[in-house]
């Protein structure tokens, strides 16, 4: 858990995961920036999170462009896939056991991250809270 202290420190990876919940929120039915209160409730630090998302808000009213162009522009320049490492481990465990699919799986949603990937569509979503520490080795 980061220390209070240093939670201005930590508002880059707070406001990544930030943008990659509210490219998931975008996506599904509510096509608004207004809501995104399930993104605070899960936050450590949620009054940082709340105030960056407010000075992204006032970007976004000056720039000017609606909803659909924005998420139009985001989908083009920000991958919906990014290989994580627990990715990784599920597909290392499946090759001891002999299951190379997995394997060649990941390797074609890292060359074409902007694609659609239904069989792994859990993995275009911000990682799992169970999976959030993981570490493995260069000799897993």
């Amino acid at each position: 858990m980061l220390k209070q202290k240093n939670a201005k420190e930590n508002i880059p990876s707070l406001c990544d995961y930030v943008i990659k919940e509210s490219y998931v929120h975008l996506k599904g039915e509510n096509n608004s920036y207004e809501d995104i209160s399930s993104v605070f409730n899960i936050a450590i630090y949620p009054k940082y999170l709340e105030s960056w998302f407010k000075s992204y808000l006032k970007i976004v009213k000056k720039d000017n462009i609606n909803i659909e162009d924005r998420s139009k522009k985001m989908l083009k320049i920000n991958p919906k896939y990014i290989i994580k490492n627990y990715m990784l481990q599920d597909a290392i465990d499946a090759v001891k056991e002999g299951d190379y699919t997995l394997t060649n799986d990941l390797l074609n949603i890292a060359q074409n991250p902007f694609d659609e990937h239904e069989k792994y569509e859990s993995y275009s979503r911000v990682t799992p809270l169970k999976y959030a520490n993981i570490k493995f080795s260069c000799s897993s």
